[in-house]
């Protein structure tokens, strides 16, 4: 029998070591190396129930991310409950390294003006701005009402007539209600029958049972069951019309714009790291064709804002929302 000399055999477990130690760095699902951010799976939680804007945008930006070539694996996780409080306050609960992070709209702002929880715009990051979208007036294809002023004549006789549906409270959906009416000087706006649901996904399901009259609910959340024939639009709120028979607000002569947005946010403090990742990573996925076409299937604008710009835009959008709610006696 041959034998290796001493020699021999350390440079057997040198080259085998060397083989063990490429072997562990090879690609485990991150496109980063161990110690670099990310190096495991990352978690968006959308503050609405399957179906709802919420979720559809969290999984448009999955499938922008994945197309603009990041290979990590996103999961999205479903919290309707509280109106976004709950899905907020579940990803404080998370350890603060980043893979964590929320989809929300200006509830983050709107909920704690009205009172409906006690986490502050500070208690998180604004990562990026994702998307903008009109908000409408919906109604069955059989409903009695042919137009806004139809609801609107309903109402200014007895404000309790029409039960409207919003996805949340407070919400530019509920604006989408008090704002028209208000200037159409329609009075006793607390007295208003507006019934408020989980998420626009729910409101439609509520329109569809016949459970609401109308829903004030986003354009793109409605366009399907419009094309289905279920559904009529009555109003829109942008600038320009998103259905080409439907008017807007200012149209109809009342000045009242509102557009949607939905964002990103981590928690206050987040590792800069984790958040210079997110930034660059959403702008590349915005930027993608997988993106831009989901976003445009389902009637939304790509409106992408990083960080600090988003955040201002959050803090002017505040001070308007505040004086609205004055103005219309909802706060003090």
């Amino acid at each position: 029998m041959l034998r290796a000399s001493g020699k021999l055999k350390l440079s057997s477990l040198i080259a085998a070591a060397a083989i063990l130690l490429a072997g562990c760095s090879e690609d485990t699902g991150t496109n980063n190396s161990a110690g670099e951010f990310p190096s495991r799976e990352l978690n968006i939680i959308a503050g609405g129930g399957p179906g709802g804007g919420l979720d559809t945008v969290s999984r448009q930006l999955v499938t922008g991310l994945e197309d603009s070539g990041i290979d990590n694996k996103f999961n999205v996780i479903n919290n309707a409950a509280g109106n976004g409080n709950a899905a907020r306050a579940d990803m404080l609960s998370k350890p603060n390294d980043g893979y964590t992070v929320v989809a929300d709209s200006n509830r983050v702002i709107l909920n704690p003006m009205m009172g409906t929880t006690d986490l502050q715009l500070e208690d998180f990051t604004p990562i990026a701005q994702l998307s903008i979208g009109d908000v409408a007036w919906v109604v069955p294809a059989d409903s009695e009402y042919q137009s806004a002023e139809d609801v609107i004549a309903a109402v200014k006789d007895d404000p309790t007539s029409v039960t409207f549906g919003v996805g949340s409270t407070p919400s530019n959906e509920q604006l989408n209600i008090l704002l028209p009416l208000e200037a159409a000087g329609v009075e006793g706006l607390t007295n208003l029958n507006i019934v408020n649901f989980l998420d626009g996904g729910a409101v439609n399901t509520e329109l569809l049972g016949g459970r609401i009259d109308l829903a004030s609910t986003g354009a793109a959340e409605a366009d399907e069951l419009v094309k289905s024939g279920d559904f009529r639009v009555l109003s829109t709120s942008g600038d320009d019309r998103h259905f080409d028979d439907v008017p807007t607000w200012i149209e109809l002569g009342y000045d009242v714009k509102l557009q949607h947005w939905r964002g990103i946010f981590g928690p206050a403090d987040m590792p800069e790291e984790a958040k210079k990742w997110w930034i660059d990573s959403i702008r590349a996925a915005t930027e993608t064709e997988a993106w831009k076409q989901s976003v445009e299937n389902v009637g939304l604008e790509t409106a992408f804002l990083p960080g600090d710009e988003f955040k201002e835009e959050i803090l002017d959008q505040k001070s308007d929302m505040e004086e609205i709610y004055r103005e219309i006696g909802l706060i003090s």
